[in-house]
Parts: structure tokens; C-alpha cells; sequence
């Protein structure tokens, strides 16, 4: 098992360009402190997490929720970076209190993925977000007992499909919902 969260936080790492000893040190932190709190789930938890995985990258936002609106930028068809998402500051630590209560112990690999989603939709923090979604992904699929799921870097145009399916998922019902 081991060997499988190790991969797994060096890959997460990975996504996001971030290869150094030290992020993976602190990943593995962020791991243990997640697994060893999960009873304490909400706000603070997930604060304590990223406080962990960026006190050294960032320690100026490490485990501060973000109050500076944020995008989310992309590629189009044509390999133009285009802003995909604006994110809103304000709300975020209702949103993120709400996704908390939400999502609390659950188990269902189906609502994990739309947890998973969801908290990234959120985008609490100015920078981590992704490798911090990806640890409580995989803590909530530890302690509901399915194992690790390693999301490799090679792999992340499959990984970022969830969310451009989630995207054409929310514009298929306001579609539906103006007919």
C-alpha cells in the first residue's frame, strides 16, 4: 500500500509540474495528516491539508482560503489559452463548508468522482487545489476501502475529461432547463 500512495503523490505532484523532493516531502505529510484526521472532516481538515502540501512551496497561502477571484485557463481547439471558469472569492468558505457537509464519509465511486469534481469547481485556495482534491479523493477511498487511485501524469487528458464532462453536463441542463 505504501508504495502505491508514494506513486500516487509523486504523480499528483507531477500534474501539476511540480517535481521536487520537497513538494513530495510535503505530500507525503499532507497523506498522513489526512489519513490520521479524517475524523476531524471539515474546513479545518481540508485547510490542514493544504497547509501541509504548500508550507513550503507557498507558506504566504498555505492553508488560507483564497480571497482573490481566480480562472481557470485552458487550451481551445485551436491551442489558444482561453479562461475556461472564473471563480468568484466570495462564498468560497460557504461553498467549501457545504461541500464538506455534502460529501462527509461517502463511499460510492460515483460520488466520489462528483466530490472530487466538485471540490475542484470550488477551487478554494489560490494554488494546490488539484493536488489537495486528489488526496481527499483518495483518503475517502481509503477509509470507504476501495484503495488508491493512482492518477498518473501521462493519463491527465483523461483525468481533466471528468471535468469537460461536467462542464457539458451543466450546459446540457441550463439547455434543457430554458426550453
Amino acid at each position: 500500500m505504501r508504495d502505491a500512495i508514494n506513486i500516487f503523490l509523486r504523480e499528483s505532484n507531477a500534474i501539476e509540474s511540480e517535481y521536487s523532493d520537497e513538494a513530495f516531502r510535503d505530500s507525503v505529510v499532507a497523506w498522513e495528516y489526512a489519513v490520521s484526521e479524517y475524523k476531524n472532516w471539515g474546513i479545518d481538515y481540508v485547510c490542514g491539508i493544504h497547509e501541509k502540501l504548500m508550507c513550503n512551496l507557498d507558506s504566504d497561502i498555505a492553508g488560507k482560503l483564497r480571497k482573490k477571484t481566480v480562472y481557470i485557463v485552458g487550451t481551445n481547439f485551436f491551442g489558444e489559452r482561453k479562461v475556461i471558469r472564473e471563480i468568484l472569492a466570495k462564498g468560497n468558505k460557504p461553498r467549501l463548508r457545504k461541500w464538506c457537509e455534502k460529501y462527509e464519509g461517502c463511499k460510492d465511486l460515483d460520488e466520489l468522482k462528483e466530490a472530487h469534481i466538485d471540490f475542484e469547481m470550488i477551487h478554494p485556495f489560490l494554488d494546490g487545489n488539484g493536488r489537495t482534491g486528489r488526496i481527499l479523493y483518495n483518503v475517502q477511498r481509503v477509509h470507504g476501502g476501495i484503495g488508491v487511485n493512482v492518477f498518473y501524469e501521462k493519463e491527465k487528458a483523461e483525468y481533466y475529461e471528468w471535468f469537460r464532462e461536467r462542464q457539458r453536463e451543466e450546459k446540457l441542463i441550463k439547455l434543457m432547463s430554458e426550453l
